[in-house]
């Protein structure tokens, strides 16, 4: 158990020797986003980023019941959603501050511009015709690439 956080958020963690994480109630998953679970009584309580949260949602759910854990569940995808806008607008910065020395506009008449530093005209959803003489735009669709441009 050393190295393990006995203590979090007012409670004290259940900790279990011999398991994958150390904690008791608390699984590996297996996915990248979330790797943990807390799971009682044979039931998913929740995923989480971390063990630590994991073990916690265990540790209310048994000291105050299931709707203590579900609160916890909701704070920490609250925390979640939170670092990932984060994460979202520290990379749409750097896209701008990438194609900022090129001369692309981020913004045209109040609408924001979607930029795509790795391509060749610097937006996304647009290229060069396959004419040579200007550009195609194509939408995408619930995150479907668009349709290849027709041939020449």
């Amino acid at each position: 158990a050393a190295g393990l956080v006995t203590e979090a958020e007012g409670l004290r963690l259940h900790l279990a020797a011999g398991t994958a994480t150390g904690y008791a109630g608390v699984w590996t998953t297996g996915k990248v986003a979330r790797p943990f679970e807390a799971v009682a009584g044979g039931k998913r309580i929740g995923r989480f980023a971390s063990v630590v949260d994991a073990a916690v949602c265990y540790a209310r759910h048994l000291e105050s019941g299931p709707a203590a854990a579900r609160e916890w569940l909701a704070a920490c995808d609250a925390k979640s959603a939170e670092a990932q806008r984060a994460d979202s607008d520290k990379k749409r910065e750097e896209a701008v501050a990438s194609c900022a020395g090129k001369g692309l506009q981020t913004e045209y008449k109040g609408v924001q511009l979607h930029l795509a530093p790795g391509s060749k005209t610097g937006y996304a959803g647009v290229w060069v015709s396959g004419h040579g003489s200007g550009y195609r735009v194509a939408l995408e669709k619930n995150g479907s690439p668009p349709p290849p441009p027709p041939p020449p």
